[in-house]
């Protein structure tokens, strides 16, 4: 594993030195490269994690019957380019205590925050954070769900970013998946919380692959 620095904090009494702090400056700080996108079509939720000059944000039908789904032709995907494409991405811890974490848009520019779920109330250390699978959902897609908000012209539905650190290679496997009941792994604090029309289907899976490494 890289050395990584460390910072101290320290207090002079009677011309000694005593450390007060110390933290990790460089604890959970990644860049990515953009995923292949290996011929699928992109969506716009995938968009900022994707190496894509663009993505498809809705398809247009055209139908003899609008009752008769099909009487529809095929459809054609509206195609809408990025306006600050780049290859790669930032993945960044910004709060120990909630885990909240900043990822970049690499397609618009910008940055979303997102949360490790678990039953946890932050992060043990990067030696845990390492060891474990963790799941990284989309922090305004989570109030949505746990507040069961439906209006569908502010819904979030956002993929689920899987990291997993590799110590062999010293990186991490990062997956961008279809979010499904199997990511979200908190216990529910109310029963009639309904999750399905956030989340996408077997059949609707889909999944893209790339790596990320530290910064310097």
């Amino acid at each position: 594993m890289r050395s990584q620095r460390i910072c101290k904090y320290t207090l002079r009494i009677f011309g000694v030195f005593f450390p007060l702090i110390s933290f990790n400056l460089n604890a959970i700080d990644l860049e990515c490269e953009a995923a292949p996108t290996w011929g699928k079509k992109v969506l716009v939720q995938y968009a900022p994690f994707l190496d894509s000059d663009g993505y498809t944000n809705v398809t247009v039908y055209s139908c003899d019957n609008s009752m008769n789904p099909e009487s529809c032709d095929e459809g054609m995907d509206n195609f809408k380019y990025c306006k600050k494409p780049v290859d790669r991405f930032l993945l960044k811890l910004l709060n120990t205590k909630s885990s909240t974490f900043v990822v970049q848009n690499r397609c618009d520019g910008g940055f979303k925050k997102y949360k490790k779920m678990g039953n946890h109330n932050s992060l043990d250390g990067i030696r845990k954070f390492q060891n474990d699978e963790n799941i990284l959902l989309n922090e305004r897609m989570i109030f949505q769900v746990k507040n069961q908000i439906f209006s569908a012209t502010q819904i979030e539905k956002s993929p689920a970013l899987v990291l997993q650190y590799d110590d062999i290679n010293d990186l991490y496997n990062l997956n961008i998946e279809s979010f499904t009941e199997d990511h979200w792994t908190e216990e529910w604090t109310r029963d009639d919380i309904d999750i399905s029309f956030f989340t996408e289907d077997e059949n609707s899976f889909i999944s893209f692959s790339t790596t990320c490494v530290e910064r310097d």
